[in-house]
């Protein structure tokens, strides 16, 4: 039986730790998320929700007015 020293036990279980966390970061970069334009949406569903009471007329420009700011927003993350 082969005897390894304590110091590479040590050094190859930090290796594989380390590489591990690296992987496990690489799906949320790898899959585009884009904080701005989540913040866009985000500003973009409360505000349309706010129009949620109005009447018929009121609603639509509210609502209107809520996606007209959600693009010139998604504009500006460019």
């Amino acid at each position: 039986m082969k005897h390894t020293s304590p110091f590479l036990r040590v050094s190859l279980a930090l290796l594989f730790c380390l590489s591990m966390f690296g992987t496990f970061g690489a799906p949320a970069t790898a899959a585009g998320a884009n904080r701005c334009k989540d913040r866009c949406n985000r500003v973009y569903n409360r505000r349309k929700d706010e129009c949620r009471h109005l009447r018929r007329f009121e609603k639509r420009q509210c609502q209107d007015r809520a996606k007209y700011e959600r693009d010139e927003c998604r504009r500006r993350c460019r």
